[in-house]
């Protein structure tokens, strides 16, 4: 059985924190028709401005920063900011003394809310 020692991820997540770009095939496999938008170029530059905007805000966990980049994608935006449209996500992101764990959660329910809401309006 194959087995993959604390160690392992951990030099994982380090390899990651130092460079985000390695996410690049996993995006473009995920998300194959934003990646072909935005050419693998662009791909590595939106990875970079969401590691800067994840550590902006506070997220610091190789875990909490991959959801917050898989949350990027999943809404199809560069980066969160006040000129995003999502004031939901800037106050959940503004909030202080709570883990990263909650925040993460409470994005992705966020952007699962606001994704019904969308498909709610667009069968009416």
């Amino acid at each position: 059985m194959l087995k993959i020692r604390k160690a392992q991820i951990q030099a994982f997540d380090r390899t990651f924190l130092q460079d985000p770009q390695k996410l690049a095939p996993l995006i473009q496999s995920v998300y194959p028709e934003q990646a072909a938008k935005l050419g693998s170029a662009g791909v590595k530059e939106r990875l970079s401005k969401n590691m800067a905007c994840a550590r902006h805000y506070g997220l610091t966990q190789a875990d909490m920063i991959k959801r917050f980049i898989q949350l990027m994608f999943q809404l199809n935006i560069d980066t969160l900011d006040d000129s995003s449209g999502l004031p939901w996500a800037m106050n959940i992101l503004r909030w202080d003394d709570t883990s990263e764990e909650l925040k993460i959660a409470a994005l992705e329910k966020g952007a699962q809310t606001a994704r019904i809401a969308e498909l709610q309006k667009a069968n009416n």
